[in-house]
């Protein structure tokens, strides 16, 4: 592998009402009763169609549908509807503001490397037969050069490695891999260590590009970390087990072996950095449990001394500086980086008296200033403030604003890094919450709450879902979207917001304009 007052601002407007309705009727299947974004925009809520929300990939004037037809894009301000792709797929990359991005089928969204044509949208399908010979291949499809059937080895389940650029990666079975230039049409085939394999670990990858498209990072079968050269062909072998690359540098960091618990306490291994393809590897420290790079290379955060019950201590260090070493907290878990790698939020566990409570910090890396980031007094008890990873707190693209959740009933706030401000979204109730999706530059922030109301816990009719909007530059309580049993996924631009009901996807704009 992870909720503000009335007149809210958002996107060159101010709402000024609280009740909908207005004198234009919106479509009769649109229920506009539990809408708070004011008359008039209550009223200019429309279905667009049949669908599933995928997201928008640059604004609000282009929306990705999944239909039965296959892959849509929809611009609802006009109307219109193009048919991108037809039929289904097993994988979707989008390029959006934040990079090259995998959109999963439940609507997470992880940024896998760095991108250059914001907009640019690729599918793939495996398993798929050729025309021209009849043989099984992969289907790739790019929004800018079309649809290529890629051959593959047939026993690979998931022979890609990666995409960079017109590049596309294979792993075409021991001892082979090649890349193929999707534009010219170029393939080159390189021998590796023999295939891939898929740790055990699953929230570690097996194979990845560094962030500058130069090298090719993968498990070997004997699960050790190989390092290719993608102009050379060149292997090194790292002697490294699990990793993570930056998503704006050539680099890698990895520990040397898999950590384990023996009796009570965590056995860990060494972490080594190569900050570049062409740097030399070197040690970070020892006996380090967990690690998590920054995205732009420059950081890496790690524990150690972890036990039972005792994640160990967090520390951060800052490879760009000389490997400068910075405690961050004794007890400390859950490193989160902002996307521009400039902020790192954690969870840290500090005695009260009673146990141990947690606390959630952020830290600014360049000032080296950190927040202890608490909830309105007025809202909980301090003593009882918990953390939850689920969804994981989420920092806006500018690395200003985040937002978590602060206890597992789901209560979600808000941190703002210029004001030091913190702030509830929602009261403490028993709702779970769904993914935080950013839009119009970091200001608004969208997310679910399901909320339990029946007897049957699988049944869906017996949970409320309530879609929730808040514009992060004007505290206050979020306003309500939109209540029903069948809300599932939803995407936010500067302008609008998109979300699936029940099949429906239904399209609420945010500006008269």
């Amino acid at each position: 592998m992870s909720k503000w007052v009335a007149g809210l601002v958002v996107s060159g407007f101010l709402s000024t009402g609280a009740g909908c309705g207005g004198t234009s009727e919106p479509p009769a299947e649109v229920a506009v009763s539990d809408c708070e974004l004011g008359r008039e925009l209550c009223a200019s809520r429309r279905v667009l169609g049949a669908g599933d929300v995928l997201g928008f990939p640059v604004d609000a004037d282009r929306l990705l549908v999944r239909t039965a037809d296959g892959l849509e894009e929809w611009r609802p301000a006009t109307g219109e509807k193009t048919l991108l792709r037809a039929g289904a797929w097993d994988q979707l990359y989008v390029e959006t503001s934040r990079g090259l991005e995998r959109w999963e089928p439940n609507g997470v969204k992880t940024v896998v490397g760095r991108g250059s044509s914001p907009g640019r949208i690729r599918t793939v399908l495996l398993g798929q037969v050729d025309p021209s010979d009849h043989s099984s291949k992969l289907l790739f499809w790019d929004s800018l050069l079309g649809e290529r059937y890629l051959e593959v080895s047939e026993r690979r389940s998931n022979p890609l490695l990666g995409i960079c650029g017109n590049e596309v990666w294979l792993d075409t079975g021991c001892p082979g891999a090649k890349v193929i230039d999707l534009a010219t049409k170029r393939e080159t085939a390189f021998e590796k260590d023999c295939g891939l394999r898929v740790p055990l670990e699953e929230f570690m990858p097996y194979s990845s590009f560094s962030g500058d498209c130069g090298s090719l990072y993968f498990l070997s079968e004997a699960q050790t970390l190989v390092r290719l050269d993608v102009q050379t062909g060149l292997q090194t072998d790292l002697d490294g087990r699990l990793f993570h690359t930056g998503n704006g540098s050539g680099g890698v960091a990895f520990l040397s072996a898999t950590p384990y618990m023996s009796g009570r306490t965590m056995v860990g291994a060494s972490l080594r950095v190569a900050p570049s393809a062409l740097a030399s590897v070197r040690e970070i420290a020892s006996d380090v449990y967990l690690f998590s790079l920054s995205p732009d290379g420059s950081s890496v955060a790690w524990t150690s001394g972890a036990s039972f019950g005792d994640p160990g201590a967090l520390q951060l260090t800052r490879l760009s500086d000389g490997d400068r070493t910075i405690p961050l907290a004794p007890s400390a878990h859950a490193p989160y980086f902002s996307v521009d790698g400039s902020m790192i939020a954690f969870v840290a566990k500090v005695p009260d008296g009673q146990g141990r409570r947690s606390d959630l910090r952020v830290h600014e890396i360049a000032s080296g200033k950190t927040w202890v980031v608490e909830p309105e007094a007025d809202v909980r008890d301090w003593s009882s403030f918990r953390i939850s990873t689920m969804p994981e707190p989420r920092f806006s693209d500018d690395g200003r604003f985040l937002v978590f959740v602060a206890s597992w009933k789901g209560a979600v706030h808000a941190f703002d890094r210029d004001r030091e401000l913190t702030w509830a979204l929602t009261d403490v109730d028993e709702a779970f919450v769904g993914n935080f999706e950013f839009g119009d530059q970091g200001r608004l922030v969208a997310f679910a709450e399901y909320e339990f109301n029946g007897k049957d816990r699988l049944r869906r009719s017996d949970w409320e879902a309530r879609l929730r909007l808040a514009d992060l530059r004007q505290p206050g309580s979020p306003r309500l979207v939109a209540s029903a049993s069948r809300i599932e996924k939803y995407a936010v631009a500067a302008g609008g917001l998109a979300y699936a009901d029940g099949g429906k996807v239904v399209f609420q704009p945010l500006s008269t304009r």
